[in-house]
């Protein structure tokens, strides 16, 4: 079993944080393996979980979750495969199923669009907030359940030794926890200088995380005198001499003092750097990776932006020029029927309205007015062809025949249907309060 006070204190960047008590799953060994045999071939990790765990799970991508309100916290600490994750909504992440080709999802707490989260990240250079989100509970191995103090003011005071609170004018020393207060020297000196508020837990800022002395694990009241260098584990007296180290082979072990092995330890970790700097590198070059992934996708998406908008302004141009082209035919005719329209009201008016002896003298031009009016063609009102569209346009993945396999290339077409709708469903509704 991994050494799980050291992770919650890294997780949480604790000098003070303590394991209270540890409960370690039945059976933790076989199914350790077990687990380790089904999903051998995916990412896994060391995580913590809500001791109330419900499918799906729920792990802080870089934390442990707590309530920073409280000092006494309860977590089960598990092996999980998260295997290929998936970012997406907490809406989708918590009434879904992963998509094939994926086991597990990434979730954040803020509104940012799905587009922005890198950038939101980079600024704020933290990702507090982000989790794991595991839908299938055999992904989950429970290996303990843990109790722990974890007094994050304290943290945060010690890191920050401020003003003391009942003088407000020296820097702070130590942090009591009975007043939850911060006090200077000569404060504390004061106001613990009863016997009742003797009784106060106080911690020293200069000396919290800082140990004087260890005591053996297998000899609980002795203290540690020695460091087997072969081990790399703290040994006392009694394990030189009657345990671990008192037999072959490990008793040819070398073995240093422990105020030698702080300083190697310590000169070590200054002085050694390169499975750091390993690590770093991967790091690096992921990210980097990951920047020129965006950096190809996002010109990507402008060259299919650019290529649409020009298709959609080509198409508008000649459906104005076809617009045009009916319009001229259409107002052509319209003028030809007002034309005529006009010339038959006239041909019954104008006549009324002319003295008699005009009509005496014009009658046979009006009466040939009126033949002419009668003989004139009406415009033809053909039915001319309807403007379709034709095709359409399609936005999809380029072809991957010979590309290796993966999640996004896989063909999701067998999935269940009922499934697929209510993830289609649910999409429309979250859309990433974009």
């Amino acid at each position: 079993m991994n050494d799980i006070e050291y992770q919650l204190k890294f997780l949480l960047n604790s000098m003070s944080l303590s394991v209270d008590k540890t409960k370690v799953s039945d059976n933790v060994k076989m199914e350790s393996l077990l687990f380790l045999k089904k999903y051998k071939n995916q990412k896994m990790i060391y995580g913590f979980v809500h001791p109330k765990r419900a499918a799906p799970m729920a792990t802080p991508v870089f934390g442990v979750p707590i309530d920073d309100t409280m000092v006494h916290h309860k977590v089960l600490y598990c092996q999980i495969a998260i295997g290929t994750p998936l970012f997406t909504s907490e809406e989708y992440a918590m009434n879904c199923k992963t998509p094939r080709g994926y086991d597990s999802f990434i979730i954040g707490n803020s509104n940012t669009p799905i587009e922005g989260v890198i950038a939101e990240v980079k600024k704020s250079q933290t990702f507090a907030g982000y989790s794991y989100i595991v839908p299938d509970s055999s992904r989950v191995l429970v290996l303990a359940e843990v109790e722990f103090t974890y007094d994050k003011e304290l943290e945060e005071r010690c890191k920050n030794s401020d003003t003391c609170e009942f003088c407000n004018a020296k820097p702070a020393v130590s942090f009591c926890l009975a007043e939850r207060a911060s006090f200077c020297g000569d404060c504390d000196n004061l106001f613990h200088a009863n016997q009742f508020t003797q009784r106060h837990d106080r911690y020293y800022f200069n000396e919290v995380g800082k140990k004087k002395f260890l005591h053996c694990k297998d000899h609980t009241s002795t203290v540690i005198d020695y460091y087997c260098t072969s081990c790399n584990i703290p040994i006392c007296t009694q394990c030189r001499i009657f345990g671990t180290h008192s037999e072959s082979p490990n008793s040819k072990h070398k073995l240093i003092t422990y105020i030698d092995a702080c300083d190697m330890l310590r000169n070590k970790l200054l002085n050694e750097h390169e499975l750091e700097d390993v690590n770093a590198n991967r790091a690096s070059g992921a990210l980097l990776g990951v920047d020129q992934e965006i950096s190809l996708f996002e010109k990507n998406i402008y060259d299919v932006r650019t290529r649409l908008e020009c298709e959609y302004k080509n198409c508008l141009a000649i459906l104005n020029d076809l617009v045009k082209r009916r319009y001229q035919k259409i107002n052509a005719k319209f003028f030809e029927g007002k034309h005529l329209e006009q010339m038959a009201l006239r041909a019954v008016e104008y006549p009324l309205a002319v003295d008699t002896s005009v009509l005496v003298d014009k009658w046979k031009s009006i009466e040939e007015m009126a033949a002419r009016i009668s003989e004139t063609m009406l415009p033809v009102m053909e039915e001319d062809r309807e403007i379709v569209v034709k095709g359409n346009i399609t936005i999809q993945l380029a072809d991957t025949a010979d590309s290796p396999i993966s999640p996004s290339s896989l063909d999701t077409s067998l999935e269940d249907n009922a499934s697929r709708k209510r993830t289609e469903m649910l999409l429309n509704v979250a859309r990433f309060r974009s």
